[in-house]
């Protein structure tokens, strides 16, 4: 049981309204419960059908209107319509919007003071939230980025670390507890970014301003309830740290759809897991330039070392064509921007983007329009914050 207190316990939830459907023809009717993603759990003659939003699915006796697979459905107009509905995420109808601007009380503030998002031991409960309304964790980002750091050198996440530790990278997690919601109480989770002149000790006495770019009209906001739970329903989206290989330091991506869940109180968060989306589209035209110029810059400083070697036998001259990926549907391996060979060697995007090996980890798990094909990647972190002081710039 996931909860959120400041003082008394208060906690955040979105897309509860519960509203049955189907039919009492069949003794059977809404007994079995299945997932629209299996159709072998319901026995012949029956489908999976909504039955309470937005997902326990019930196995329902086939009517001649019935579609042969119903998507993860939520509250439409409401009632639990599922071939109206559109995603977990893009429901309009979940819930009222979310504008952290209706809050004028003072929040309270937390300083994120340690960050995790890689699985290193199986052992271990897996870090992030429940995406897509499965009963299981999301967090294919984290599976890799651990496979990037078994290849490189890198430790990426102990990268993200020494970045919050020498305060080059602040994330303020910001907490209201009186969203006026017209359902009744109801809290806003934000998290921004922030800025200071100093290192921070991470003891509550840090001073932090907010950055200019921080996403302060995008929050989390519902009615109180057993768990912390919410999305932005404001246009912005959240620029979120993630582990990613870069000449740079930490990368800063757009995480749509982003979840909190985790125990909050006023002495701090407690290992709270943050998921979301990275959009398919953003990783090959935003993040493979910057692991492209990592690899050149691993391959140009020692080009006879075995990391150096290693990525140019993976990468160098290993085109595939591949109709999903724009720009690589009627690539040539060996030639233009495929062309292998070159000394000293260079490796391009689109060796990356065409490379079957990448094509292969980046695959999307998430569907997020509903059209049942999955666009986007699931991310998950677990953070650990402690009280700071939010300044005026």
């Amino acid at each position: 049981m996931m909860r959120l207190g400041l003082g008394s316990l208060f906690s955040l939830t979105i897309c509860a309204v519960l509203v049955t459907a189907g039919c009492e023809e069949s003794s059977l009717d809404g007994v079995i419960s299945c997932h629209p993603s299996d159709r072998d759990t319901c026995p012949q003659g029956y489908v999976c059908k909504p039955f309470a939003c937005p997902t326990d699915y019930r196995c329902y006796a086939r009517q001649p209107e019935d579609l042969d697979v119903y998507p993860m459905g939520c509250v439409v107009d409401g009632v639990c319509d599922a071939e109206l509905c559109e995603t977990y995420w893009s429901c309009s109808d979940c819930s009222d919007a979310c504008d952290p601007a209706l809050v004028a009380s003072a929040p309270q503030d937390f300083l994120v003071s340690a960050y995790r998002a890689i699985f290193y031991n199986p052992g271990e409960p897996d870090i992030g939230v429940d995406l897509d309304g499965d009963g299981e964790i999301d967090n294919r980002w984290g599976l890799i980025a651990h496979a990037i750091n078994e290849r490189t050198r890198n430790d990426l996440d102990q990268e993200i670390a020494l970045d919050i530790e020498s305060g080059r990278l602040l994330l303020v997690a910001r907490v209201f507890g009186d969203y006026p919601a017209d359902t009744g109480p109801a809290s806003l989770v934000q998290l921004l970014a922030g800025v200071s002149d100093a290192t921070p000790v991470f003891d509550g006495s840090d001073e932090v301003r907010l950055a200019p770019d921080a996403s302060v009209d995008v929050g989390l906001c519902g009615p109180d309830s057993e768990r912390l739970y919410g999305r932005p329903f404001t246009s912005g989206t959240l620029r979120f740290p993630i582990p990613w290989p870069d000449v740079g330091g930490t990368v800063l991506v757009e995480l749509h759809q982003y979840i909190v869940q985790g125990d909050v109180t006023a002495a701090g968060w407690q290992e709270v897991d943050v998921g979301g989306c990275i959009s398919h589209a953003r990783v090959y035209d935003e993040l493979l330039p910057r692991l492209a110029e990592l690899i050149n810059h691993i391959i140009s400083s020692d080009p006879d070392n075995d990391e150096s070697r290693t990525l140019v036998s993976l990468f160098d001259g290993n085109c595939v064509v591949l109709e999903h990926i724009p720009g690589c549907e009627s690539i040539v391996n060996g030639e233009g921007a495929c062309e292998g060979d070159v000394d000293p060697p260079v490796i391009t995007v689109s060796e990356l983007k065409c490379n079957a090996l990448v094509n292969s980890a980046l695959r999307p798990d998430i569907d997020t329009d509903g059209d049942g094909e999955p666009d986007a990647i699931s991310f998950g972190a677990r953070l650990s914050a402690v009280p700071v002081t939010i300044v005026e710039n």
